[in-house]
């Protein structure tokens, strides 16, 4: 960053509980971290509430457009958990800021969206989403970006080592056809959150850099 050459722009919106530094921590040293400017605002509460604190993003966001040199016209964002359905909430109201999206274990928060390319990230059997996979916020996206229900595998995210238990994590990726704007979904086996009520919920290990790619290929 040289502060004269714009660069795209992040929005990380940590999960429940979470301090604001969880995104950065999840996303450091990753292709995220290299190529984006990284913007990682603080709720309001422990969580994240529309009503409360959708004005206080706007500020954030005006903020740093005007102190920082940002492509406006790729402006990117992400969230975990909490944030991952402020993100889609967003995205539900109209927001029109953003050039793609990748929330990580969001909710179903409304019927349609306006076309967006999106990578939604969520484990195959999320303890904390009552076991579900995701497929309901999938479809949101999947519908309002005119896909078909065909789906290939999207082998550009590979496998990686899960920093919860050490195992090798499959990502589950899949690519929608036949869209207007790209879907993508990753159906993930990384266990992380915690040991016991909250398995398959966590930021899986290969998340922030499948985000990167993902952002900077839509370019």
């Amino acid at each position: 960053y040289d502060g004269s050459t714009p660069l795209p722009m992040l929005l990380g919106l940590h999960a429940h509980g979470n301090p604001i530094t969880q995104i950065q921590s999840l996303t450091n040293g990753s292709r995220l971290a290299e190529h984006f400017v990284r913007v990682f605002p603080k709720s309001e509460g422990s969580g994240w509430d529309y009503s409360k604190d959708k004005a206080r993003l706007d500020a954030v966001f005006e903020d740093v457009l005007a102190h920082h040199c940002v492509d406006t016209s790729r402006v990117y964002v992400t969230g975990h958990s909490s944030g991952a359905g402020m993100a889609v909430q967003l995205l539900c109201n109209g927001d029109d800021r953003f050039a793609g999206a990748a929330p990580v274990a969001a909710w179903k928060a409304c019927g349609d969206v306006d076309p967006i390319p999106t990578m939604y990230i969520q484990g195959i059997a999320d303890a904390q989403r009552g076991g579900g996979n995701g497929k309901d916020v999938v479809d949101v996206f999947a519908a309002s970006n005119s896909c078909s229900t065909t789906t290939t595998p999207f082998s550009q995210v590979t496998s990686c080592t899960s920093g919860f238990n050490g195992k090798s994590v499959t990502p589950g990726c899949v690519s929608y056809q036949g869209c207007g704007e790209p879907v993508v979904w990753c159906s993930h086996d990384d266990e992380g959150y915690n040991s016991t009520d909250g398995h398959y919920h966590g930021w899986p290990c290969f998340a922030s850099n499948a985000m990167a790619d993902f952002f900077l290929n839509l370019e």
